[in-house]
């Protein structure tokens, strides 16, 4: 089972990849298969199985208070690539 720190990692850039996936989709519905590749390839990303990923998945959704821990981690480090991307759109404009 993957420890928290590199589960949300994971997570993070598996839900990136699922929202690009989605507007690529809105712009070519003629596409279907964006969410497995993209998937596939932050999994290898990592170095990590498919069936890897989710023995760890299935671990957290049946331990709730970890399952806790991981979003709360995964909420907190949202809020601090939110607060990097603010800090570079505001150098950017004082430059």
């Amino acid at each position: 089972v993957m420890p928290v720190d590199k589960m949300k990692l994971v997570m993070w850039d598996l839900l990136q990849a699922g929202n690009y996936a989605t507007i690529q989709k809105e712009k070519d519905t003629s596409i279907k298969q964006f969410n497995t590749a993209y998937m596939a390839q932050v999994l290898q990303l990592y170095k990590i199985g498919k069936d890897d990923f989710f023995k760890s998945f299935d671990y957290y959704q049946t331990h709730p208070e970890l399952n806790k821990i991981l979003f709360d981690s995964i909420s907190a480090y949202s809020q601090r690539k939110r607060g990097d991307l603010y800090k570079g759109d505001l150098h950017k404009k004082i430059e």
